[in-house]
């Protein structure tokens, strides 16, 4: 190439029209002549590739600068050695701030520990790759990861994953290469979906909770009904003198105690069949503050604020007691055993739902259904507790203070949740706990006055009833008790059976009792089936489950009355005798 350049040069040049050099001094000028263009070439293609490698680098910078996590090469003693400009973005420093600085000095203290653990692991691994790393330095050694915290020049805190491998500088020192990618979105996710998933937990929990509860409810129900029934009747055979009398009445007392717990169950699931009404909250809070103040340790000081007149609220009056009771007990229960004491402070007010809180609020999924609500504050300066606490501090027998003693707050969520409410916690540990109870205010409604109860007229007992279950020894105590109070009975397991009684017996039969969980015909299906025959015929409804339940859904005919289980001799003599009462006043 650089003799044809040559003998072109020649060709041109006035000296020689034959392009020739003679002797042998022309030989090495010529010479001379193609090794200068040579060089001149090598020359050109060196300034090119300099133009080239210059772009490439302006090219490698800009991707490394503006790449979308930061990169650091970092030294044996941590000192920062280089750095892109997206990781003194992430740190809100620029990149002459970030060079010669340890890394440690942007991650957070309390991460710091997980830190010092990830290169202690970074360097076990790198040490026995050393001889390898010097005598292959393009060969980087193993990736390591963490993720961590680190902290922004203004204190403000995000999450990185930190990802390493080993390298030498360029004195062939050992060094790290880091890449820092900022992860604080997929934090944050994570958060919330555990969140999501503790909240949905708590939420099947619940529902599993209230499935086992209502069923259990019914099943002993049922039981507590046949001792109950048997206790009675063997108590009515026995002289008032008798000493096995005093044992018998003792028995029906625990059957009461029990069915009790049963109750409380179902107000645990919002199942109850108290009647609700218009009443001033601090009204109800006021009347039974001296009860509650008679039965509060010495070393606690009560609080009142109650706001006059007080919020409207849709509630029970024997339920706000509870209520309140059991936030004051559970409020000076956490001070047992302090030096000099502590205090508790209740207090009423109205909120509207825009300042209700969102967090520790119970029952899970609450959705607030009315513009202003009433609250109900109890906080104290107790203990105090953890999250993990509050999250089962409305578990049923759980506490705090030593080994669960009963339903205890389980009970309050229950009654709130019939009210259409909720209750938050607000608490920290060593800084007492605050219990708020909201609860939908009403507007413009007229509180009801105590009225006296008119008494009905009754029936004395006699007659026929029709007598409907399917548990056999749930049906004999109840035929036992039908008779002993002066009935007749027909007895039927099923509402087929049932229903050829009373074919056989229409003109007989003048009301009927019947279970409401059967095989076959339940007891709204035998109802229907019975009235076919002899319509309007009254009817009893009983169960184990509680009247909200039990009565719940549509149904084609309703009964007069409702019996649960487990009910006394009296209670079935009333309700007859006053089913049995409207039937012969309509007639």
């Amino acid at each position: 190439m650089a003799e044809k350049i040559l003998q072109e040069k020649i060709a041109k040049s006035p000296v020689s029209q034959d392009g020739q050099l003679s002797g042998e001094t022309g030989q090495v000028i010529q010479e001379l002549q193609v090794h200068q263009i040579e060089l001149e070439l090598q020359n050109q293609q060196l300034r090119q590739n300099q133009v080239e490698l210059d772009a490439a680098r302006r090219r490698y910078f800009d991707l490394y600068d503006m790449a979308p996590v930061g990169y650091c090469t970092i030294n044996e003693n941590g000192l920062i050695m280089e750095s892109n400009l997206t990781a003194a973005d992430l740190l809100g420093v620029t990149r002459e701030e970030l060079i010669m600085q340890p890394i440690s000095r942007y991650i957070l203290h309390e991460d710091q520990d997980q830190y010092y653990l990830f290169r202690k692991r970074f360097r076990e691994a790198w040490a026995p790759r050393g001889r390898t790393a010097q005598t292959h330095p393009e060969q980087p050694g193993e990736h390591q990861k963490c993720d961590l915290r680190m902290v922004k020049k203004d204190g403000t805190t995000f999450w990185v994953h930190l990802m390493a491998s080993s390298t030498q500088d360029h004195e062939g020192a050992p060094a790290h290469r880091v890449v820092l990618s900022d992860i604080t979105e997929r934090k944050l996710a994570e958060a919330q979906r555990i969140k999501f998933e503790a909240r949905n937990h708590r939420i099947r929990k619940a529902e599993s909770l209230e499935r086992m509860a209502t069923v259990i409810a019914h099943l002993f129900n049922n039981q507590f009904h046949v001792v109950l029934g048997n206790l009675e009747l063997a108590l009515d055979g026995l002289a008032t003198d008798a000493d096995p009398r005093k044992n018998v009445i003792k028995a029906i007392q625990a059957i009461h105690r029990s069915s009790e717990v049963n109750r409380q169950l179902l107000a645990y699931l919002g199942q109850n069949n108290v009647n609700l009404e218009p009443l001033d909250l601090s009204e109800m809070c006021r009347r039974n503050m001296p009860e509650i103040e008679s039965v509060t340790p010495d070393y606690i000081t009560l609080q009142i604020d109650l706001v006059f007149p007080g919020p409207v609220v849709r509630a029970n009056a024997n339920q706000i007691k509870h209520v309140l009771a059991s936030l004051i007990t559970n409020g000076w229960e956490a001070m047992r055993g302090r030096a000099g004491g502590g205090e508790v402070k209740v207090v009423t007010k109205t909120l509207p739902a825009s300042r209700i809180p969102r967090t520790h609020v119970f029952p899970t999924g609450w959705v607030p259904a009315a513009t202003t609500f009433a609250c109900l504050e109890v906080s104290d300066t107790g203990c105090g507790m953890s999250a993990e606490e509050v999250d089962k501090i409305f578990d049923p027998f759980y506490s705090t203070k030593a080994i669960g003693r009963g339903l205890g707050l389980a009970v309050v969520i229950g009654i709130i949740k019939a009210w259409g409410g909720m209750i938050s916690v607000k608490t920290a540990v060593g800084a007492g706990s605050s219990f708020g109870v909201f609860v939908p205010r009403l507007v413009d409604v007229a509180l009801r006055r105590n009225e006296t109860p008119i008494k009905q007229g009754g029936l004395e007992a006699g007659g026929a009833v029709l007598l409907v279950d399917d548990d056999g020894i749930v049906r004999n105590i109840a035929e036992s008790l039908l008779k002993h109070i002066g009935f007749t009975v027909f007895a039927a397991a099923s509402g087929d059976e049932a229903f050829a009684l009373l074919q056989n017996h229409r003109d007989t039969i003048k009301c009927f009792l019947t279970d409401l969980s059967m095989p076959g015909k339940d007891g709204w299906e035998t109802i229907a089936a019975l009235r076919e025959i002899k319509p309007h015929l009254p009817a009893i409804l009983s169960s184990g489950y509680d009247e909200n339940k039990a009565m719940s859904g549509d149904h084609v005919e309703f009964p007069q009355a409702f019996l649960q289980k487990p009910y006394t001799m009296a209670n079935l003599k009333e309700i007859l005798c006053r089913v049995l009462g409207n039937e012969a006043k309509n007639n």
